[in-house]
């Protein structure tokens, strides 16, 4: 007796079983018929930048699937992708850093995560929000010192907002150091 009704408890579970496999079947499927359509986009984006509404079309479609998956590996990257449409051809550089924001604080360990900071950082300086470009410059600099940036992410900040005429004397002043720091070297080799 004990055993069929072991028994019966099993098939009773099975089919909230076979429910959950079909529902997550169905679900990654369409995960991927909606992936599948974003990389065409994107190839035909590729080939005519400057289609705005094909643009607009993908903007919708990376902020859908983010939506609809945002525990997804693929999101950081569909996240960078979009704020590359969102800087070009689109315009919609708020959209752009508020995306760059969210790769960099929430997905440190993406590849482009650096990228998405210093390109944030450099958007900043270009609306002329200072201050907020000098800290994420820093920021990138202390962040990722190995990076091939890190040195132009301190030289940048220490020249955000000034003017032409200020940063190109900082140039040359950077340069008589760097000259009169050889021509010191040299004297004590002497």
């Amino acid at each position: 007796m004990y055993f069929i009704k072991l028994s019966m408890k099993k098939l009773t579970k099975t089919p909230y079983f076979f429910l959950v496999f079909v529902f997550l079947f169905s679900c990654l499927s369409q995960s991927g018929d909606e992936y599948k359509k974003i990389k065409e986009m994107e190839s035909k984006l590729k080939e005519n930048r400057q289609d705005a509404k094909l643009a607009v079309q993908l903007d919708y479609s990376y902020r859908n699937y983010i939506r609809k998956y945002p525990e997804d590996t693929i999101v950081p990257h569909f996240l960078f992708e979009d704020a590359q449409v969102n800087i070009y051809p689109l315009n919609k550089t708020d959209a752009a850093l508020n995306q760059l924001n969210i790769i960099y604080t929430k997905y440190p360990n993406y590849a482009h995560a650096s990228d998405a900071m210093f390109k944030s950082a450099y958007l900043n300086e270009k609306l002329g929000r200072f201050d907020k470009a000098k800290s994420l410059y820093l920021l990138f600099a202390n962040t990722y010192p190995g990076n091939e940036l890190a040195s132009q992410a301190r030289t940048l900040a220490g020249m955000t907002g000034l003017s032409e005429e200020e940063q190109l004397k900082q140039v040359i002043a950077k340069r008589n150091l760097v000259q009169d720091s050889i021509k010191n070297q040299k004297k004590v080799q002497k």
